[in-house]
This record gives structure tokens, C-alpha cells and sequence, in this order.
């Protein structure tokens, strides 16, 4: 009797255990997801601008994402792009860093956000090597560094390929036309720079740092993206494990 009673005691201290650890699990994950909700905002990547490092997984065809179209051949729903998360918080807009992934408008009349890649900070003096395409020095980023008074080489962190294949033919910002960019500007870059593949910096010029509605902080899901009257809205949200940016 005594070794059953033991027993029962045994089980019944194991499933408490597994109940405790049950509750505070469901209490971390609904914190959690409170938090996540709340503090965070969504956005998703309709584009192929930041190529290959967002909607690598997106299906394009001739340059262009592809789309299911009505019976007047209008795209109504693009399907498997990528679903993230930004932080939009004053301090973290102001403590942004070059190469970090915002979120942006080009200016007051836009309601189309970009997503971009800081490139030049504000206040820096820079220029952008132009060459032949696929020249190996063709896209190098150089910054003037105030204390030497000499420019240094900029390593960017994307495939090298999309880099040197890209298209620099603007007039300014060159070797020998640096560039200085005002205390409130920043100049963005999409990671696909072959062809018109992303209008950037580039082709508009620095953009106003109060722009930046957020950093990119991960992307956690895919969606579908549906077209009406010009008014684009996700569905069918698939949430995956978070890759952060």
C-alpha cells in the first residue's frame, strides 16, 4: 500500500510539474505575442527592389513579379512574398546605423513605402565608383573620413554580383564629384541595382531623414497581396520562424 501511495505521489507531483510548465509557457507566449503586437508594425516587400536579400522566394518572370489577372489582364493578387515585422520608435529611427534595412516614403505625396538600404549617413561626404558593368571596381562605396581627410573603401554587405552588375550613370556623386549630404538627409540604395530594378537614391537623390517610417527587423511570414482600385492589401498571412534582418 505504501509503495502505491508513494507512486500515485510520484505521478501526481509529474503532472503538476508538466502543468506548471505548461502555464508558464502559455503565459511567456501570450505576453509575448501581446508585446510583439504592440510594440512592433508590419509591412510586406511588393517589389523585387531589395533582391536577393527579401522575396528571394517570390515567383518573377522577365524582370517583374508574378501575379494571378482579371479578365482585362490587371494583376489582382501576387503571391508568396515576404511578410515582416519594423520597429518604428523615435529612439530607434535615431540610432539607425549605414547598411541597416528601413522602411521609407520619397516624399509628402507618397503613400507608397519603399524599402531600402541605408547606404550614406547623413552629414558624409561620398562618391560611388561608375565603370563598365560587371568591372570590379564598378559600385564601390568610398566615405571621407574627416580626421584623415582621405575617402576609404566601404564594404558592402550584399552579393558582390548585384554590386559591380549595377547601374551608376547619374552625374553626381562620383569621384570627381563627391557628394555632402545635409544633417537631415540619407541616401538609400535597393540591393538590386542591375537595370531600373529599384528607383532609388540613385535617381531621386538623398531623401529626408524624417522620411523613415522604421527599421526592418525580421521577416516572419509570407503573404499574398491583393490589388483593388489600386489599394494593395495582404492576405493569407503564413507565419514561419523569424528571420531577422
Amino acid at each position: 500500500m505504501e509503495t502505491k501511495s508513494r507512486r500515485g505521489k510520484t505521478l501526481s507531483n509529474i503532472i503538476a510539474a508538466i502543468l506548471s510548465v505548461v502555464l508558464v509557457f502559455s503565459v511567456l507566449l501570450i505576453g509575448f505575442t501581446i508585446f510583439h503586437d504592440n510594440y512592433y508594425q508590419t509591412f510586406w516587400v511588393n517589389g523585387q527592389s531589395m533582391y536577393p536579400t527579401l522575396n528571394s522566394q517570390a515567383a518573377y518572370e522577365n524582370g517583374e513579379l508574378v501575379g494571378e489577372r482579371d479578365a482585362h489582364q490587371k494583376i489582382t493578387t501576387y503571391k508568396n512574398l515576404d511578410y515582416g515585422i519594423m520597429d518604428s520608435h523615435q529612439k530607434t529611427i535615431e540610432n539607425l546605423e549605414r547598411f541597416d534595412i528601413v522602411v521609407c516614403f520619397y516624399g509628402e505625396d507618397e503613400y507608397d513605402y519603399k524599402i531600402k538600404r541605408i547606404i550614406v549617413m547623413p552629414g558624409e561626404t561620398f562618391y560611388i565608383t561608375k565603370d563598365d558593368v560587371n568591372k570590379e571596381n564598378n559600385g564601390n562605396l568610398y566615405v571621407l573620413n574627416n580626421e584623415t581627410e582621405q575617402f576609404e573603401l566601404i564594404e558592402q554587405p550584399l552579393d558582390d554580383y548585384f554590386v559591380h552588375q549595377g547601374s551608376y550613370t547619374d552625374e553626381y556623386a562620383d569621384e570627381n564629384n563627391p557628394i555632402t549630404l545635409s544633417d537631415d538627409e540619407i541616401f538609400v540604395m535597393g540591393d538590386n541595382r542591375i537595370g531600373n530594378h529599384s528607383n532609388d537614391s540613385r535617381k531621386i537623390g538623398p531623401i529626408n531623414y524624417s522620411a523613415i517610417q522604421g527599421k526592418a527587423v525580421a521577416i516572419e511570414g509570407k503573404c499574398e497581396i491583393t490589388v483593388e482600385n489600386g489599394v494593395y492589401k495582404p492576405i493569407n498571412i503564413r507565419k514561419h520562424w523569424p528571420r531577422f534582418l
